[in-house]
């Protein structure tokens, strides 16, 4: 890595503007046009053309913040950040950005939203499960026989099945983690 110097944005309306440095010193460490700095105790990587910060406060060394941003060029490759703030923040670069930042947070792509037809939890799909959520009940499993039953309450307390009269019914959107 070397040490890099760039200008960074201020805002024009913060009252000590003044007293903000006009240019920082950073850490080119391989993706052109973004650097890493430590600011107020954690290290933060800031977009160079423009000076403003893109992604920060999560990493309390310069390793762990460099390696995140490694990993999220890897898995959301083709962002280029030469490019200008104007380009970085258009429309058509925006999920693109959305799933370099949630890798950086994360360390992992976001989950697919499954499609209303796809098979979420034991045979439920996505519509059958928005449709429980706006019922207000929904089937429920029996963790003894296996019998889906129908009308189970989310929270119901008793979790009675009828098939085996055991009480062990967990409602389909309980199982499915929707609640």
């Amino acid at each position: 890595m070397r040490k890099i110097t760039y200008k960074q944005a201020i805002n024009p309306h913060a009252k000590n503007r003044g007293s903000i440095p006009e240019m920082v010193a950073g850490y080119d460490f391989g993706i052109p046009g973004l650097a890493v700095r430590k600011v107020w105790g954690t290290w933060q990587i800031d977009h160079t053309p423009s000076g403003y910060r893109a992604f920060a406060y999560l990493h309390s060394t310069r390793a762990a913040c460099v390696n995140a941003a490694l990993e999220a060029n890897a898995q959301v490759p083709g962002i280029d950040w030469t490019a200008d703030a104007s380009v970085i923040t258009s429309a058509h670069l925006h999920n693109a950005i959305d799933d370099w930042r949630y890798v950086f947070n994360h360390g992992r792509l976001r989950e697919p939203i499954p499609s209303d037809s796809e098979i979420v939890c034991h045979g439920w799909t996505m519509a059958d499960l928005e449709a429980f959520l706006y019922d207000g009940v929904s089937d429920g499993l029996c963790g003894t026989c296996g019998e889906v039953s129908g009308n189970h309450e989310p929270d119901a307390t008793n979790n009675w099945c009828p098939c085996c009269d055991a009480k062990k019914v967990t409602s389909a959107l309980v199982l499915a983690g929707l609640i």
